[in-house]
């Protein structure tokens, strides 16, 4: 991700850097993650559960709606006291298939910024987009006709060869 926004290993995604993340590569990373998780893991199904919370993809973070999301990504755990607290360091986290659905993909510091900012760059993001108007929208800059609506429809409903 740093690669994409022009940064080096050790640098960090900034609002700025998400906001304007290239579509396609965002793209291509979640892909991988759902992939290779069997759909369990990645940006789409992060964003996914926080909307099931009641999130919504604008950028804005809301407390208690990041506590839902974090406790149900195991995000959270709990002290000697029994009380709970959020994940901090990357010892905390499980980097295995084990994990709790959306556990990863995870960003050590700021994630609570940078997340909910995926999320919206993902709304924004026509890849993401599975309703084909949008799509052609997004894509000639106009609103196509029905017949154009239809061959995407057709187009879509044929067998991957």
């Amino acid at each position: 991700m740093l690669n994409a926004v022009g940064k080096t290993q050790g640098d960090q995604l900034t609002k700025e850097d998400v906001k304007d993340f290239p579509c396609t590569d965002l793209y291509k990373i979640d892909k991988l993650w759902v992939e290779h998780s069997n759909g369990k893991f990645g940006f789409s199904i992060q964003k996914e559960i926080y909307l099931s919370v009641g999130g919504k993809p604008d950028g804005i973070f809301n407390q208690s709606i990041w506590r839902k999301f974090s406790d149900l990504v195991g995000w959270v755990g709990k002290d000697a006291n029994g009380c709970n607290f959020f994940y901090d360091s990357e010892e905390e986290f499980t980097f295995d298939i084990s994990a709790h659905k959306g556990h990863l993909p995870v960003l050590i510091e700021d994630y609570q910024e940078i997340i909910i900012d995926i999320f919206a760059r993902i709304e924004a993001c026509p890849q993401f987009n599975k309703d084909p108007l949008k799509l052609l929208n997004s894509h000639l800059g106009f609103q196509p006709d029905t017949s154009a609506i239809k061959a995407v429809e057709i187009i879509n409903s044929l067998p991957n060869i």
